[in-house]
């Protein structure tokens, strides 16, 4: 069963969900008309309309899905009470003899204290890390891709249609095969809208510890010679201007 994924309002892309699941999402309204889908297998993404025959038929929705927040940690412990009071001594009735004893106990009270402490600063530095070199790879990805953009809008300005992978200066798709930047193959499309792009697949980036494959989108925008990024990587992946 095919890995759906779909864009509201042209941003960032939502997914994967099977067959079944994105038919029930159409046919209960939960999608706005206007969301775009996209399967491997798919040139570029499609209206519901014209994935009728796959998908079946949409209801409108009466309103727009109500965006789903990630739980609420909870409160952070008082500096206060993180760690058990100290009982104090006073030095006019503590035995000397006891004073290395009393020195050991508290040194060792900061010690199991502070393991823990170790543990969930490792909990927090790792994935940061991990989320910086990925965003670093799809960043060299991007900048891989910047000449071909620039063909892309030249071609168009030239002549009025967007380049298809046959054009002349564009080569097959998994000729810009390019394994420093983490790239399979590279599609010059044309999207639903009439838009010129590109549709990137990745190597040695995946969306999960499943290595499910992921995809990179790239979007001309004649009105602004700008261009949207959409990818069915994480938001921790991606650069600021990717992310949803």
């Amino acid at each position: 069963m095919s890995d759906w994924y779909y864009s509201i309002d042209r941003q960032q892309p939502s997914g994967p969900v099977d067959t079944d699941h994105l038919r029930a999402m159409l046919a209960n309204g939960r999608l706005p008309v206007g969301a775009l889908f996209w399967r491997e297998g798919l040139p570029r993404w499609h209206s519901a309309a014209e994935l009728a025959d796959e998908l079946g038929p949409q209801r409108p929705a009466d309103e727009p899905s109500a965006s789903i927040l990630p739980p609420q940690l909870p409160p952070a412990m008082p500096a206060s009470s993180a760690y058990p009071e100290q009982r104090r001594v006073s030095p006019s009735t503590a035995k000397p003899r006891r004073t290395g004893l009393i020195i050991a106990l508290v040194a060792g009270g900061l010690l199991l204290a502070a393991i823990p402490l170790l543990g969930i600063l490792a909990a927090i530095a790792i994935p940061a890390y991990q989320s910086y070199t990925e965003r670093a790879k799809a960043a060299a990805t991007l900048a891989a891709l910047a000449p071909l953009q620039a063909q892309v809008i030249a071609f168009h300005q030239a002549n009025g249609h967007c380049p298809a992978q046959d054009s002349p200066g564009f080569k097959a798709a998994d000729a810009y095969a390019d394994a420093q930047a983490y790239l399979a193959e590279v599609s010059v499309i044309t999207a639903a809208n009439g838009h010129c792009g590109l549709a990137a697949r990745l190597h040695g980036l995946h969306r999960d510890a499943d290595k499910r494959q992921a995809w990179l989108w790239l979007e001309h925008t004649p009105a602004d010679n700008g261009w949207i990024c959409r990818s069915t990587l994480r938001d921790a992946q991606l650069p600021a201007h990717c992310q949803r």
